[in-house]
């Protein structure tokens, strides 16, 4: 969370590097019911997905990590680990969509 923090607000790399690291964030194709799931159409989400195999039913993990552009400009870093879940990844997509709205929501008020 606190390198997600420092390249939103302040990024270590240079201005090249950040914009193509903020462009393979922004267009990741993975996970478009994960954080991005619940939130306004639009919203710039800049996130990394993962998801590990399962062993028996149980996935051991399924995340999302990113931060959100908020509509003033304000960055809100998000991270959201689903481990150790029997549920169908459907399941484990919308908890990730629905702790990423309930923060959106509370963060730009």
């Amino acid at each position: 969370m606190q390198l997600l923090r420092r390249i939103a607000d302040k990024s270590p790399f240079n201005a090249a590097n950040t914009a193509l690291l903020h462009k393979w964030m922004l267009e990741t194709e993975t996970g478009p019911k994960r954080l991005k799931g619940e939130l306004p159409a639009g919203t710039p989400v800049f996130h990394k997905t993962g998801t590990s195999g399962a062993t028996n039913g149980l996935a051991h993990a399924t995340n999302d990590i990113g931060y959100v552009r908020l509509a003033d400009g304000r960055h809100l870093a998000i991270a959201v680990f689903v481990s150790d879940s029997r549920a169908p990844m459907e399941t484990r997509e919308a908890v990730i969509a629905k702790i990423a709205k309930v923060i959106y929501d509370a963060s730009a008020h």
